[in-house]
Order: structure tokens, then sequence, then C-alpha cells
């Protein structure tokens, strides 16, 4: 009887060891797995500034590379005057120039969103944005007069409270 006692005894001691050493390997692999992680983050973070970078040389491409499509952009974005006395096929490529760079700034915008931009980067872009877009005239009063839907509600509404900012 002492012998099985004995062999019990030996049983829920070797049983406690392997339940101790069970846990400091899974120690050491969460350890692991959040390095992991982190440098997940780290690559796609950087990922995302060099396409928010990329959007923004593109842009800024087409109008250096393009004399008539920036005569277009400067009158556009100047004045609500400028944007009026556009004809249509200039309207259409402004119209077309917002939109391409509403799309970068909704990128970054959702980005931010969901954390895949730093708060850093994102002031940067709100700079840019603020400068260059909404504190122009023709800008706002293409915005305000665009009749399309093909932004998503929370991207509008802080375009839309970014423009009431600058009218306020």
């Amino acid at each position: 009887m002492m012998e099985l006692e004995a062999l019990g005894n030996i049983g829920e001691f070797v049983g406690s060891i392997a339940v101790v050493i069970t846990l400091i390997f899974l120690t050491i692999q969460m350890r692991q797995n959040n390095e992991v992680m982190k440098e997940n983050a780290r690559l796609t973070r950087a990922q995302t500034r060099q396409m928010t970078v990329a959007m923004a040389r593109e842009f800024e491409r087409d109008l250096a590379m393009n004399e008539k499509v920036r005569n277009t952009w400067m009158s556009g974005i100047e004045s609500e005057a400028g944007y009026d006395a556009l004809s249509d096929d200039e309207r259409l490529v402004f119209a077309l120039l917002v939109q391409k760079a509403l799309r970068g700034i909704s990128d970054d915008h959702y980005r931010f969103t969901i954390g895949l931009l730093e708060e850093e980067e994102w002031n940067e872009m709100l700079y840019v944005f603020r400068t260059f877009y909404v504190s122009k005239p023709g800008f706002r009063h293409h915005m305000k007069n665009l009749e399309e839907e093909i932004w998503n509600a929370r991207f509008k509404t802080f375009v839309n409270d970014e423009i009431s900012k600058v009218d306020a």
C-alpha cells in the first residue's frame, strides 16, 4: 500500500513539474509571438507610409508634368470664380484631380482610424489637407456642390467638419 502511495506521490510530483515546464514553454512562445506581431505592425506602418508618399508624389508629378492640368488645378482651387470659369472639360479634369487627392486622404484617414497610421503622420497629412485643400475656396465650392456619393459616411463627415472649421 505504501508503495502505491509513493508511486502516486511521484506521479503527482512529475505531473506538477510537467505543468511548470509547459507554462514556461508557453510564456516563451507568447513573448516570441508578441515580438513577431510587433515587427509585423512596424512593417505594416512602413508600407503604409510608402503608399502615402507614393500617392502624393504621383499627384505632384501630374501637376508638374502637364501645364494644362496644372493651370486647371490652380484656376479651380484658388477661387469659386476660378472654379465657375472652368469649361466642362476643365471641370472634369479638376474633379478627377480632387478625387485623386481625396482618395489618398481617404486612405490615410482610414489607416489612422484603424491604428495603422501614427498620430504624427496623421497630423502631417491634416496640415497638408487643411493648407492646400480645405483652405482653398475652389476646393470647398467643389465639395459643397458635389452630388456624387463616392465616399463613405465617416470620411464625408470628416471632410465636411474640416470645411466647416474653415467656413466658421
